[in-house]
């Protein structure tokens, strides 16, 4: 597994560091196809009849949403769930212990945001909502007070570290990690960005389609989130992009990299143009090579130019053994 950098986006992180390393082989991506599951967790707000992003609505219950084409969204959909999935319900998550070392409490509130936050982004992709494991959750938990007790990011922390056990060590080697934030649910969107990370590997294991059974941990502004759980489904199509094909909040298409990514792909000869529909201007974009080993393999390709809502940007893809592929992407300004 190989490591990516998320913060590095605020002041205090160095620009140079490459954080979120997760060290192994790459995941494969294969599942058996199931229907969709009863919802687990579904995080829709108490009260309400407003399903997290990745689920609907029945008989009164959140249940994992069959796959819908991201193309054939509507753009009031796509805002809705956007803000959906930017809810907070607990802006202050995390209780610390009466020692530097203990867990302390993070609250259910806290990991059902940082789930919801993660569902959303892989909804937007065309993926299956995600659910967390308790032995994950409790050893990330132990990694966030681990990497916040030394102030640093390491994947792989020596043993003379403040706070070190083997539960924590095992999940700073196996998840996305980032510092800076006032909750986990927002180092979900640093993962998603991913700038300066040279494998996009955050946004790479976010948007694995087989990713499940995650763990969330946060401390200080420390979050370790667990992404080596694969229990979804065979995801319904051959690839996936980000930004996603159809309707697109305008902050995800305004990512200096975007990519494209397909289990087994051969990327070796890709090729990538964008050409803005409007005027039929062809825009520059530089192929970005992705090293393998981070949930399926991908192609990023970078660009200087900002994407505008109310226009569509069609991606064509070729040389890849997925023959030629193309999409469009259209970035929408969500109140």
């Amino acid at each position: 597994m190989k490591p990516a950098c998320v913060a590095l986006l605020f002041a205090a992180c160095s620009p140079t560091v490459d954080v979120a390393r997760v060290d192994g082989g790459a995941l494969d991506g294969a599942r058996d196809a199931a229907s969709p599951p009863a919802d687990s967790g579904a995080r829709d707000l108490a009260g309400s009849t407003t399903c997290d992003p990745g689920y609907v609505e029945v008989n009164g219950s959140c249940v994992v949403a069959p796959f819908v084409d991201p193309a054939s969204r509507s753009p009031s959909a796509v805002c809705a769930a956007w803000k959906q999935g930017h809810l907070l319900t607990d802006g202050n998550p995390w209780q610390p212990g009466a020692m530097q070392c203990a867990p302390g409490t993070l609250s259910r509130a806290g990991i059902d945001d940082t789930l919801r936050r993660s569902d959303l982004f892989r909804w937007l992709a065309g993926l299956a909502p995600v659910t967390d494991d308790a032995t994950w959750d409790a050893n990330d938990q132990l990694c966030a007070v681990m990497e916040a007790a030394n102030g640093t990011l390491n994947h792989t922390p020596p043993n003379t570290w403040k706070c070190w056990t083997q539960s924590a060590y095992d999940a700073s080697s196996s998840s996305n990690l980032a510092f800076g934030t006032g909750t986990a649910a927002d180092a979900i969107d640093l993962f998603m960005d991913d700038s300066g990370t040279p494998s996009l590997g955050h946004r790479r294991w976010l948007c694995n389609p087989p990713l499940d059974g995650v763990g969330v941990g946060f401390a200080m502004g420390f979050t370790c989130y667990h992404v080596f759980g694969m229990g979804n489904m065979t995801p319904p199509t051959a690839w996936q992009a980000v930004p996603n094909p159809g309707p697109v909040p305008l902050p995800v298409a305004s990512f200096s990299i975007w990519s494209f990514h397909s289990a087994g792909a051969n990327f070796a000869n890709a090729t990538v143009a964008v050409t803005r529909k409007g005027d039929g201007m062809a825009l520059p974009v530089t192929v970005v090579a992705l090293a393998p080993g981070y949930g399926v393999d991908a192609i990023g390709f970078s660009h200087t130019w900002a994407p505008a809502s109310g226009q569509i940007y069609s991606v064509a893809i070729g040389g890849t053994s997925l023959g030629n592929v193309t999409y469009d992407v259209a970035p929408v300004d969500c109140p």
